[in-house]
């Protein structure tokens, strides 16, 4: 099994099809060389966005499909990701972590706030609710603990 690309190396490789359009060919690959993907969805504002950007890059441009790219749709460099995302870590304030952090915290504080899983799955970009549930369970029982109160307050009123 070969390794798995880091988290900044998927997002960079993360292709789309179509411009503005977010998970229409979208292919994430796993550590078991699993495929995911995400049925189209569109994001507000980015079809103008890519325009602007292919006819700026003029002949630069090259149409490779990706959802997260350099303005002239060449790849992002996973270094120069990290880079950023720990200078915007250190610009926050906030403690060193990788970026795949922010994904487990995002995840975390949705299904927190009530969001339900099915929702948090489709956010996550999971194929099957079993991974949400499985890898967020330490949440649970705190929303175990919500439900019982509010059931308690639905039946008897405290």
């Amino acid at each position: 099994m070969r390794p798995a690309p880091s988290p900044s190396g998927r997002l960079c490789s993360c292709r789309g099809r179509g411009t503005g359009h977010c998970g229409a060919e979208v292919r994430a690959r796993t550590t078991d060389d699993h495929t995911a993907r995400q049925p189209p969805r569109r994001v507000k504002g980015t079809a103008g966005r890519a325009a602007a950007e292919r006819l700026a890059a003029g002949s630069q441009w090259e149409d490779r499909g990706l959802v997260f790219a350099q303005a002239n749709d060449k790849p992002l460099d996973p270094s120069a990701v990290y880079k950023a995302w720990k200078a915007l870590l250190q610009a926050a304030s906030v403690r060193d972590a990788r970026l795949h952090d922010a994904r487990h915290t995002a995840a975390s504080l949705l299904l927190l706030q009530g969001v339900p899983a099915r929702v948090a799955m489709g956010v996550l970009g999971h194929s099957a609710i079993s991974p949400t549930l499985n890898t967020y369970s330490h949440v649970m029982p705190k929303l175990a603990q919500d439900a019982a109160e509010r059931m308690e307050r639905a039946l008897w009123g405290k």
